[in-house]
């Protein structure tokens, strides 16, 4: 029996070391849970935000100081089932990046093309008649996007326009400025060119105008000494070079004078007298009146033009000329700066803009001549003295308009389907 007691109890004393070996870690299972490994860590949104922002290139200074953008935040390349997807290419299908693109009857509803030319517009775009504008390209033609369509806009690629300047006898110029004094876009409407004037410094007096929209333009030339020449009608085309352009700068004639002070007839000296740039036309050449208040500008057209007399204690005058008859002389007085308006001019009181075949008128001088006349805002000028305006440009049909007080000029009005003949009393305009 003894040694059956020990058998027993030496059982027990395993079994129990058994079970107490198999609680023991479930119960440590329970007590202390395993913990989570923890995870390499991750760039946060904000991060990957800014590098890829570092990553952009730097805008063109000369481009955004000519022209403000109008560039929204680049939208994703994958759009939403919801989403109105398409692309920007140009003539040759070529993807078009940062081209801005908007509904023309929400402008809320707009974004910029990828580098790969793609864009996304929300779900209410369905139906829009959408336009795509970038600085290089001009605009695309107004196209209708639909849900699940194509929706490819196309933009002119733009064109380039080469030329020189030489003098009446054939000589070239070695410094010059070129200016564009009209453009006419070709069909759709374009943005106007970026650049009013460049200046050029080639021995052989060439020039080259690039990235410019399909159009019609007319060039300007500035020599210092000489007077402003123009070039004339040139085409552009998509993609293509005019070539061959030349432009004649002649000698012109001189203007000279006296300026005096109007209330006390003494002479003002450092009067700065120079060529009126209506629109972008005119001369770097100025002159600058001595201490008798005499002055003498060199290079002044042969042919109607305005001249403009400054001085920081008097009002601004611009005085319309006609150089046709060879030098000029023209006696000045000016009248001493106040609180109010401190510009005078004599014509029409009207400001002029280029419109598609006529010149239009942009704005009117309250009370001023041509409102007098009854000539309204909107209005196209299709003559001047019975002779044809169209494709004239807005520079020339300035001075055509300007004249001294009191005399007149003619202008046929197209006003919607009418066209009106109005006679306008030119008057001093004081703003």
């Amino acid at each position: 029996m003894k040694i059956l007691r020990a058998s027993l109890s030496r059982w027990w004393y395993g079994a129990a070391i058994a079970v107490a070996l198999l609680v023991l870690p479930i119960t440590a299972w329970f007590a202390f849970p395993r913990a989570e490994p923890i995870a390499a860590p991750q760039a946060s949104s904000a991060t990957t935000a800014a590098t890829a922002a570092d990553d952009e290139p730097e805008p063109d200074r000369d481009l955004t100081a000519s022209r403000p953008s109008q560039r929204k935040p680049r939208t994703s390349s994958a759009p939403s089932a919801a989403e109105i997807a398409g692309v920007v290419v140009d003539g040759a299908g070529e993807a078009i990046a940062d081209a801005y693109v908007v509904c023309s009857h929400d402008p809320e509803l707009h974004a910029t093309t990828t580098a790969e030319g793609t864009f996304t517009l929300a779900a209410t775009a369905d139906g829009c008649s959408a336009t795509a504008s970038h600085p290089d390209y001009g605009a695309s033609p107004p196209v209708t996007l639909a849900a699940g369509g194509k929706n490819r806009l196309e933009m002119p690629s733009p064109g380039r326009i080469t030329g020189s300047v030489v003098d009446d006898k054939g000589k070239p110029f070695a410094s010059f400025t070129i200016g564009i004094e009209s453009f006419v876009a070709d069909g759709e409407e374009a943005p106007q060119p970026f650049f009013r004037q460049k200046k050029f410094d080639d021995p052989t007096g060439q020039f080259e105008l690039d990235k410019l929209s399909p159009g019609k333009y007319v060039l300007s030339a500035s020599v210092v000494g000489r007077p402003p020449a123009k070039s004339k009608s040139i085409t552009v085309s998509s993609g293509q070079r005019s070539r061959g352009v030349q432009i004649v700068v002649g000698l012109g004639t001189t203007l000279s004078g006296t300026v005096t002070d109007r209330e006390t007839g003494d002479p003002i000296e450092g009067v700065r007298v120079r060529l009126d740039a209506a629109v972008i036309g005119g001369s770097r050449t100025s002159a600058t009146t001595d201490m008798t208040g005499r002055y003498t500008l060199e290079g002044v057209p042969g042919a109607a033009f305005s001249a403009r007399f400054s001085h920081r204690d008097y009002k601004e005058r611009i005085v319309s000329l006609d150089g046709s008859g060879g030098a000029l002389t023209q006696d000045i007085d000016l009248g001493k700066r106040g609180d109010g308006a401190d510009m005078e001019m004599s014509g029409i009181g009207a400001s002029l803009v280029a419109g598609a075949k006529f010149v239009e008128i942009g704005s009117l001088v309250p009370g001023g001549p041509a409102e007098s006349a009854g000539v309204e805002v909107g209005d196209r000028i299709e003559r001047i003295e019975r002779k044809s305006a169209e494709g004239l440009p807005v520079n020339d049909a300035v001075q055509q308009l300007r004249g001294p007080e009191g005399t007149r000029v003619t202008v046929t009005l197209g006003r919607g389907t009418k066209r009106l003949d109005v006679t306008i009393t030119r008057a001093v305009i004081v703003r």
